[in-house]
């Protein structure tokens, strides 16, 4: 895997011109690794893990619901509906706007740098023909229903593995660090193309949150704000991460 580092928008623009990339995912710190909720909450052997993951997915289906408007149709789309709220699934988030994938490097561990992955999408999952989301033998990647504004608008996909033990390497041909002194200039370049918390986690509270940075950026109170906006978002990633 080819690694470099960025301190723009405009460098990481030309890493886009020379990566064959067709999905990307964005992490705050360039040391986290590929793995999906369930394998970096639980330390379990990967027997352990699945016969947890199915209990898990059958408890939040009972409670759960009562406060859904649509009940989901099948496996898949429990799983689904559990990651959006946060369950620890085997689900791991891409998008396919590389713009969002930097976001999310840019966003939370202000002392950190950050990474973003340029990956070949594996095969397409059909999951007609595989009902049980944990009988799968091999990655796949998975486009869902749109449970809500905030997937259509980071333009997301899922990828799942057989193991989801094993960090994602296969396909992944490029990872571009964003140091951690570039990460406020670089989202202030994003936002100059629409890519900022409202676009990102659209609804009324990152409204307000957005409108609320850009008053006191402008009346320079820089600094507080982003303190306010760190707390936020690293709130909203812990929910939907």
């Amino acid at each position: 895997m080819k690694q470099l580092s960025i301190n723009s928008l405009s460098e990481f623009e030309k890493c886009l011109n020379e990566a064959s990339a067709y999905m990307w995912r964005g992490v705050s710190n360039y040391q986290h690794t590929l793995l999906p909720k369930v394998a970096r909450d639980w330390h379990l052997e990967k027997h352990q893990l699945v016969v947890s993951e199915r209990s898990l997915l059958q408890q939040f289906k009972v409670r759960s619901r009562p406060y859904l408007t649509t009940v989901p149709s099948n496996e898949w789309e429990w799983l689904a509906v559990g990651q959006h709220y946060g369950l620890p699934t085997r689900l791991l988030d891409w998008t396919l706007n590389p713009l969002v994938a930097l976001y999310f490097a840019c966003t939370g561990d202000t002392d950190t740098d950050g990474a973003v992955y340029f990956s070949r999408r594996p095969n397409e999952l059909n999951t007609a023909a595989v009902t049980d989301p944990f009988s799968i033998n091999k990655v796949l990647a998975w486009h869902p229903p749109q449970i809500d504004h905030r997937m259509s608008f980071q333009q997301g996909l899922f990828t799942i593995s057989p193991n989801p033990l094993v960090p994602l390497s296969e396909k992944i041909i490029l990872k571009v660090i964003v140091p951690a002194v570039s990460k406020s200039s670089i989202s202030s370049s994003l936002d100059k193309f629409g890519i900022h918390v409202a676009t990102i986690f659209p609804g009324l509270e990152s409204v307000a949150t957005f409108v609320t940075a850009k008053y006191f950026h402008l009346r320079g109170f820089k600094g507080k704000i982003e303190d306010v906006l760190r707390v936020w978002e690293e709130r909203t990633l812990e929910d939907g991460a």
